[in-house]
């Protein structure tokens, strides 16, 4: 349901693995620890689901400091202490980086199955840990590259990739770079800035005196004001399902309106951001859902402009300036070099016209060789690319005959 965006991360060495959100509307990075509290009911959920913990005594780079905290979030919050080690994000290695272990979650995570922890984005300010530094700081000040990130959200349930995000740069093969309108951030703690109003069909229906907002690919959906959001889902048609009166889940409506729903503008800058319904209404299966929602905020900030907001626009972080840009998505197809002629999970092993050189990248870089690649790590603790691209540049054997076959090669030596 697009509901949240994660990519995977390690920590300690050798590497444990983790799902993460990158979350612009946090700074603090935590994942769940194997010191984990016995009276957390989620601790024993996710023990019993096989979910992973970080454990640092199997870890040779890990330091201890044990300085406890409470993160709260604007659903749930969490409990745990601070330690440091080795941080690797997709090529990034970044040395000593502090985090929490946590140990007590609150039950709203119990409804991200998917999700291990949080790696805040935001502004340094927002920390609840004073005086670390956050791991993109971090990046920046080991690697020297530019004070910017960038972030693709790809609402295409159907698509490989749920999207990307780029350190130091952007991504030319999904945006213009001339076509990013740049909003100066007003309040360096979260991404937070100056809405003009939220206008549909001509009429103001939310911000009418001017607002400030947030930007945050930590919030699935678009928060506002109760009165306000109350008029956007007039306007949609959007109703209260059964099982919205039990759990938090948005307001239905009716899959069939969609092409008859208006768009929404949010003006920003002078400059119009449009959303149409495909955009702002949430497809699960057969059901339909809004965008929009009501909620407790900040009190400096009365909107928060989450994924149904993101996911339209590519999305550019400039640390440095203190702005944020949005443009618009040139291709929802992220280009992966040569990912579509490996072979498919399921399928026969295709792509032996790949030059050698290509199939090391595709090999390591593809998410359908995820499986593989993690089978080896478990298997043997290192890869030997040259056996790997040799094997798979001469066999038509299947998925599950080549894994063997080179976990077997690999062991031998």
């Amino acid at each position: 349901m697009n509901t949240y965006y994660y990519g995977r991360i390690t920590l300690g060495s050798p590497g444990q693995k983790f799902n993460v959100i990158f979350d612009t509307g946090s700074t603090d990075f935590w994942v769940p620890s194997k010191k984990c509290s016995w009276l957390s009911i989620l601790c024993w959920y996710k023990w019993w689901v096989d979910a992973p913990f970080y454990d640092h005594d199997k870890s040779s780079t890990y330091k201890e400091i044990g300085r406890s905290h409470m993160l709260p979030y604007g659903t749930g919050w969490l409990w745990g202490f601070e330690s440091k080690d080795v941080l690797k994000v997709g090529d990034l290695k970044i040395e000593n980086q502090t985090f929490i272990e946590g140990t007590y979650e609150s039950l709203f995570f119990f409804f991200m199955e998917r999700i291990d922890g949080i790696l805040g984005l935001g502004f340094p300010k927002l920390s609840i840990q004073d005086g670390v530094v956050s791991p993109f700081s971090n990046i920046i000040k080991q690697t020297g590259m530019p004070g910017m990130f960038s972030i693709y959200l790809n609402r295409n349930m159907t698509a490989t990739y749920g999207g990307e995000i780029v350190f130091g740069g952007i991504n030319a093969d999904l945006v213009d770079e001339t076509q990013l309108k740049f909003i100066n951030v007003t309040r360096p703690y979260y991404w937070e800035f100056k809405m003009d109003k939220v206008v549909i069909q001509e009429r103001i229906v939310g911000c009418r005196h001017g607002c400030n907002a947030v930007v945050d690919t930590g919030t699935s959906i678009i928060v506002g004001p109760k009165d306000e959001v109350d008029l956007i889902n007039k306007k949609i048609h959007a109703y209260q399902p059964f099982m919205g009166r039990i759990l938090p889940i948005p307001l239905s409506v009716e899959c069939d309106l969609i092409e008859w729903l208006p768009n929404i503008t949010f003006v920003i800058n002078g400059e119009d951001f449009v959303l149409q319904p495909a955009d702002y209404i949430i497809k699960d299966d057969s059901d339909c859902y809004s965008g929009f929602t009501s909620g407790d905020m900040d009190d400096s900030f009365s909107w928060i402009l989450g994924d149904v907001f993101l996911g339209k626009f590519y999305t550019v972080f400039d640390v440095d300036h203190k702005r944020f840009g949005l443009g618009p998505i040139k291709s929802d197809k992220i280009k992966k070099k040569n990912c579509t002629k490996t072979a498919d999970q399921d399928g026969v092993a295709e792509g032996l016209e790949i030059e050698k050189d290509d199939m090391y990248h595709t090999f390591f870089q593809c998410p359908r060789w995820e499986r593989m690649r993690s089978n080896l790590i478990d298997e043997v603790g290192e890869l030997q690319p040259e056996t790997i691209v040799n094997k798979m540049m001469e066999t038509k054997e299947n998925w599950d005959a080549i894994n063997t076959y080179v976990i077997a090669v690999l062991k031998e030596k």
